[in-house]
């Protein structure tokens, strides 16, 4: 049997064996912790890193892997050294892994839209330079995956039960310089991302499988199309959080045209569906499949 913890503001999940040992009723197989969005903070500080080590301190040992679910440098990514922003932007991705470390055994990061410079045609130079420089720490426990800016899917083995597919799902979205034909690449296309996906899942096809990207599939915030009565009146909160500057009526302008014309990070956006048409039709056929996703700002439990 497999229960799922989520708790507020961090998500994680606990993997549990039904089996009796000895006196207690459930062993603990895996503890999962999910973080997406760590790069933005907050007056220098990031509420849910903060909740994760106070969580952690609890737990009987660390957990197995933490998942840093994309956008880890806001809002541009990782610049080149010779910006005068590489020593604040570096010291957000530092924080993460030093945090990282005394709550998990092995962390992960995934790149999201601001890791790729929010689409921007020198995103992929964004990406691996941090990529890059989460290599050079030359930490066995830290990775950065799928590699190189590729698309993956990369299959990580978690347990005998379990298996984790990562994607960069931005690698789908960006319309300009990401690799392709001509990459080193294992999948340079979208097709060939989904031929992999499949080959993956049947060689899963007994176990968990967890598909972790920075984008959902499914969203009950702005992603989706879904907005709060805030985002109505004060408009411009989405720019910048301290302008509330009432546009009541008009103010809902915004909202409306996004929702209908659709932002290529929503999921209205025809690339956006087409990506979650071509890679759900292959993860439904799997009889236990978990999504998890950053991106939403927000802790979501959908079916």
């Amino acid at each position: 049997m497999i229960r799922i913890y989520i708790s507020l503001l961090v998500a994680a999940m606990t993997l549990v064996s039904s089996r009796p040992v000895a006196a207690q009723s459930d062993s603990l197989l895996l503890r999962l912790v999910f973080v997406g969005d760590a790069g933005e903070t907050q007056n220098g500080r990031h509420p849910v890193m903060e909740s994760l080590n106070q969580k952690s301190l609890s737990w009987s040992r660390k957990a197995d892997y933490l998942f840093f679910m994309g956008d880890n440098i806001y809002p541009l990514g990782l610049p080149d050294q010779a910006s005068k922003s590489y020593p604040e932007k570096k010291s957000i991705l530092d924080k993460q892994w030093r945090d990282g470390i005394l709550a998990a055994e092995k962390l992960v990061f995934i790149a999201g839209n601001h890791d790729w410079a929010k689409g921007r045609g020198y995103g992929w130079e964004q990406v691996k330079r941090q990529e890059d420089y989460i290599e050079s720490l030359q930490l066995p426990a830290v990775s950065f995956l799928p590699g190189n800016g590729c698309p993956g899917p990369t299959e990580l083995r978690l347990g005998n039960h379990t298996t984790a597919i990562l994607m960069d799902s931005q690698w789908w979205l960006q319309a300009d310089g990401r690799p392709g034909a001509t990459s080193d690449c294992e999948c340079k296309t979208e097709e060939e991302v989904l031929i992999r996906l499949k080959d993956i899942l049947y060689r899963n096809r007994n176990k968990l499988v967890l598909f972790i990207a920075h984008h959902p599939f499914l969203s009950d915030g702005i992603h989706g199309g879904y907005y709060t009565l805030k985002q109505h009146i004060f408009p411009f909160t989405e720019f910048n959080p301290h302008l509330y500057i009432p546009l009541p009526v008009l103010g809902s302008l915004y909202p409306i045209l996004r929702g209908g014309l659709g932002n290529i990070q929503d999921l209205q956006h025809p690339r956006y569906r087409n990506m979650v048409a071509g890679i759900d039709s292959i993860l439904n056929q799997h009889p236990a499949c978990i999504r998890l996703a950053g991106h939403a700002h927000g802790l979501q439990h959908l079916r």
